[in-house]
This record gives C-alpha cells, sequence and structure tokens, in this order.
C-alpha cells in the first residue's frame, strides 16, 4: 500500500529564522496566516539561493535573519501563534511588548488579543495598572482606535493639574488632534458648576467623591469610576473635537 500525505495537515513548508543568537524551525504557512510581515516576506517574492548553502532558511547554515528584534519578544509573538493557550499566565509587561511586536510584524490578532487582556490584567485584582497618560500614548504610538482608551481620556480631562508631557516640551511627541481635543473637553469640564457633574466612584475607597481630580493626588487607586451620564458627555466633546 502507497503512503498518502494527508492534504491539510502534512506541513513541508518549515523554514529556519534567525532572531540575535538563537534558530527557529518554523511553518511558514502558519506564519503567513497571522502576519501581513510574513505575507509580504513570502508571497510573490523568490527565495534567495546560495550555491554553496541553498535556498534561504532551508538550513542552519543559511537561515532567515530577522533583524533588530530580540529573541525573547520574538518567542512571545511564536507563543501567542503556537501554544495560544500558554499566554493566560502572561502579566502586563509580555501583553505591552506583545503589543508592540504585533505592530512591528503586522498581526491584527495579536494586536487585539493584546487590547483585551490589557483591560484584563490592568484592572484586575493585585493587576499592575496602567496609568490613563500611557494608555492614551499606547493608542497614539501604534495608531489604536482611542476609544479603546475612553475611560482613560475621561480620567485625564477631570485632573486640573497639567498633564505630563503633554502640557510640557514633549508635546511634539502627541499628534495634534489628540492635544486639541483634550484640551477642548477639559475646558468644557471646568466650565461645569455643579457638584454631581464632577462626581466619581472610587473602587479602593467605596465612596463617591465630589472632587476626582483632587482624589486622584491623595489615593493610591487611579481608576475612578465617573457617572456614567457625564462621562458620556466628556467622550463625545472629546470625539467631537478630534474628528
Amino acid at each position: 500500500m502507497s503512503l498518502q500525505q494527508d492534504p491539510d495537515f502534512f506541513f513541508n513548508d518549515h523554514k529556519i529564522f534567525k532572531v540575535e543568537d538563537r534558530l527557529f524551525r518554523l511553518p511558514v504557512s502558519e506564519l503567513v496566516r497571522e502576519c501581513e510581515f510574513f505575507q509580504d516576506m513570502f508571497g510573490d517574492a523568490s527565495p534567495s539561493v546560495d550555491v554553496n548553502k541553498g535556498e534561504e532558511g532551508a538550513s542552519a547554515d543559511y537561515p532567515i535573519e530577522i533583524p533588530d528584534e530580540k529573541a525573547s519578544a520574538f518567542v512571545l509573538l511564536l507563543t501567542w501563534i503556537f501554544k495560544h493557550q500558554m499566554t493566560s499566565s502572561w502579566v502586563i509587561d509580555e501583553w505591552l511588548e506583545c503589543l508592540r511586536i504585533a505592530q512591528k510584524f503586522r498581526a491584527p490578532k495579536l494586536t487585539q488579543g493584546a487590547m483585551d487582556a490589557l483591560e484584563v490584567v490592568s484592572y484586575g485584582p493585585g493587576g499592575k495598572n496602567i496609568e490613563p497618560l500611557q494608555k492614551l500614548r499606547l493608542c497614539c504610538s501604534y495608531d489604536l482606535d482611542l476609544r479603546w482608551a475612553q475611560d482613560d481620556i475621561t480620567l485625564l480631562c477631570h485632573r486640573w493639574d497639567s498633564l505630563p508631557s503633554i502640557d510640557s516640551d514633549e508635546a511634539s511627541i502627541w499628534p495634534l488632534n489628540v492635544r486639541l481635543a483634550l484640551s477642548s473637553a477639559r475646558e468644557s469640564i471646568f466650565k461645569q458648576k455643579t457638584t454631581e457633574a464632577r462626581s466619581a466612584w472610587c473602587d479602593e475607597c467605596k465612596r463617591w467623591d465630589s472632587s476626582p481630580e483632587s482624589h486622584l493626588g491623595r489615593c493610591s487607586h487611579p481608576k475612578l469610576r465617573i457617572d456614567n451620564g457625564y462621562k458620556h458627555e466628556v467622550i463625545n466633546q472629546f470625539f467631537k473635537t478630534i474628528q
């Protein structure tokens, strides 16, 4: 009886990659499915061939080099693709690194997965918090949907003190439309005169506070839940300006 190759689960497209001083032997089809970076690499391009070593990626002597990347970060990408169940134990720093590497390798599913995970890890019991300004910076740096940070934008708009880096000499790193939208929304808030409009619930103190901007200065917990009706007003003002 002659043997037949299964059409779906017989992989013969493995390539060897080199990241820093580490070698990886990986199925190209899986990489191409998850990353636009590898779609471009293996789409229409013909493999590089060395007469002495053969096709690029075919042996450890002639691997495909991934420059300017850490092997540890590449392992995170591969873990997401091939051993997704192991990501349940990741902490915030690993997800932040995943968000970075997902942008480099243009992996949209990983980008969304990291964003979803950071929502849980950031504010979960005992978890390290992402500061509102850091989350907004991630959106600007990686061109993410700003609505991912809308609760954080609300908190930033409630602050009566200056916003570090946005109101300083580093302001040039922030997109102009974001700075203008924040300024407009904050100005709108400052014009509110009623105590109810500025009240917020603190998850740590377990009470409402009529002055959330000062509460943030004396409470170690940075996550305040702003009254929903007013939160929508702030967000609507922000996105109205940014469009």
